[in-house]
């Protein structure tokens, strides 16, 4: 009985999708691997609001079919239990995307210094806004598709170009990382935002194609992120 829960207990923890308990005060008791990561991208507060609401109305578990994402992370189920008022258990299960996403052609890689590019692309399409810049200054340069990205940009910034003021930022996520050919990478963002609204009436995704970049439209705000890969 020990080997059989000792293996349960492994395989629970080495489990791709995020389990959490947590008390009746909403605090973590225990959490896997993939968990931990969530944790650093969603308070615990939230998750745990989101099991309270997922919960079954007696002792017992449920699983409910949501649609969900967080940050990168897509789930399509979660299962919620609980056998007395002191603890709660969430699970959630991960959703996999089975599209066959193609890598940039590796000679349509070069290094670049990503501070140049933004400057160029900044100047051809914000000529009469002002543009306020937080940009990490740590970076490298970076192997992208520099004419792909650049004109992923240009498409990107001409939504803001009659903003009379555009908020522009370059970091890198922090606790995030994605996997490109079996290797895994720290994520770079962009993000671009204005206190005017925006009208996305073009899908930028197909500009996306050979820059290993993912765009977000939220608000008056657009973010790509992107492998640093050096």
């Amino acid at each position: 009985m020990k080997l059989i829960s000792s293996l349960l207990e492994s395989s629970i923890e080495q489990d791709l999708n995020p389990f959490i308990i947590f008390n009746a005060n909403a605090k973590v008791l225990k959490y896997n691997v993939e968990a931990e990561y969530l944790l650093s991208l969603v308070s615990a507060k939230e998750l745990y609001d989101l099991a309270l609401n997922y919960a079954p109305q007696t002792y017992g578990f449920k699983n409910s079919y949501i649609d969900i994402e967080f940050s990168r992370n897509h789930y399509y189920a979660l299962m919620v239990g609980y056998e007395d008022d002191s603890n709660l258990v969430l699970k959630l299960y991960k959703s996999v995307d089975t599209t066959k996403k193609d890598s940039p052609k590796k000679e349509l890689l070069n290094s670049t210094n990503i501070y140049a590019l933004i400057e160029v692309a900044l100047n051809n399409t914000l000529k009469s806004s002002k543009v306020i810049k937080y940009l990490d200054p740590s970076l490298p340069e970076v192997k992208l598709n520099a004419k792909g990205f650049l004109n992923l940009l240009n498409a990107t910034l001409d939504y803001f170009k009659n903003a009379k003021e555009v908020y522009f930022s370059l970091k890198i996520k922090v606790a995030e990382n994605v996997v490109i050919d079996g290797t895994r990478y720290p994520i770079c963002v962009v993000e671009i935002g204005s206190k005017e609204p925006i009208n996305c009436s073009v899908n930028l995704d197909s500009l996306t194609k050979d820059t290993n970049a993912v765009i977000f439209v939220k608000g008056s705000s657009i973010s790509i992120e992107f492998p640093l890969i050096l």
